[in-house]
């Protein structure tokens, strides 16, 4: 079933406003990727308070043309997927990463994110950081493993005393 004119007007008026609004936005290539793993993505997603899409990469560009993303026309190749969310600093980068590592079919191409673009390797570097949940997590670990070796010494002292 091919796309009416109408359609295609309606499906790049929702991609300007995406490309309008967005902090955040990954495009992957998801040839080979099923449709049960694509709802799986999809409700992966609605946790981030992102958006999935797919559009015909040729309406993609043509939204692209009106805003400063240009350079990402080149990497609009194959059955592409976008995904945008409108928080800034978003965990995104790391969901589909992560996503990508458990579904072969899953190519992350290129991603805008904190205004800039990321080709394919800035953005596998930039995902593959821990989020900020796990670094606030690594330093509280640090910061309490100090005060626990203090407390097992001490508690180590009072033994020792206690028997003598």
């Amino acid at each position: 079933m091919s796309t009416t004119r109408t359609e295609k007007v309606q499906q790049l008026h929702v991609i300007n406003t995406w490309v309008k609004e967005l902090q955040t936005l990954v495009v992957f290539n998801y040839s080979g990727l099923s449709v049960a793993a694509f709802e799986i993505l999809r409700a992966k997603l609605t946790t981030h308070h992102a958006q999935l899409g797919v559009f015909k990469n040729r309406l993609f560009k043509l939204a692209l043309r009106e805003h400063k993303f240009r350079p990402l026309m080149r990497y609009l190749t194959g059955a592409n997927a976008f995904v945008m969310t409108q928080e800034p600093n978003s965990a995104l980068p790391h969901v589909l990463y992560r996503f990508s590592r458990e579904h072969s079919a899953v190519k992350l191409n290129c991603a805008v994110y904190d205004q800039k673009l990321l080709v394919p390797a800035e953005l596998l570097a930039l995902a593959s950081l821990p989020t900020k949940s796990e670094l606030l997590a690594m330093l509280g670990g640090a910061l309490v493993a100090p005060v626990s070796l203090l407390v097992a010494t001490l508690q180590a002292v009072v033994s020792l005393r206690s028997k003598s």
